[in-house]
């Protein structure tokens, strides 16, 4: 299916994360609601940079959808629409994980690795963990969508799930780039 300008989010995937049939269930899900989805496979790549400015699986919200959340105008249906929809992706990604792995080249090595999903407003970025059952997912979709009507659409931020506080840890760009250095260093040694 061709993107239009008239579609209320997108669907960037890594290939082979999900099966055509996947791809159609997501776009019957978002036509049940009354709202469109289009969805786009990219290759795989080797990245230079911190890995969560370059997310494999990434849901892209429309400016109109973006807005209608930041301004308290979203309805029930567009909230129940974003929690089904990334629902049914955790539960596929899940699934289809035993068949085709996701791996991560770092320091030489390469390792299988749990893919996340990226909620993509603007410049904002929530990392949704796929590696949790589905209540504690359902519960950090809950707080995303809490998460998202707090951001700032004009600053680039990555909200990511902290595990021990259940909550979103937000950061900047330049925050995220100090902390993946960081984590680099305490790693190497």
């Amino acid at each position: 299916m061709k993107g239009t300008i008239t579609d209320d989010l997108a669907l960037d995937y890594l290939k082979n994360s999900f099966t055509s049939e996947d791809i159609d269930e997501f776009q019957n899900i978002s036509a049940k609601y009354g709202f469109s989805l289009f969805a786009h496979e990219h290759k795989p790549q080797f990245i230079n940079g911190p890995e969560i400015w370059f997310p494999q699986i990434a849901v892209i919200l429309s400016h109109e959808v973006m807005q209608s959340i930041v301004c308290g105008l979203a309805t029930n249906a567009l909230y129940d629409w974003l929690k089904v929809l990334l629902l049914s992706i955790q539960i596929k990604l899940k699934a289809n994980l035993k068949n085709r792995p996701f791996y991560h080249v770092s320091n030489g090595e390469m390792k299988e690795t749990t893919p996340s999903v990226h909620i993509v407003i603007e410049q904002n970025h929530i990392d949704l963990p796929v590696d949790m059952d589905q209540e504690k997912f359902e519960y950090c979709i809950d707080k995303a969508m809490e998460t998202m009507k707090q951001l700032n659409e004009c600053k680039k931020t990555y909200c990511i799930w902290d595990e021990n506080t259940k909550t979103f840890k937000t950061f900047s760009y330049e925050e995220s780039l100090r902390m993946n250095f960081s984590q680099k260093e305490s790693s190497e040694k």
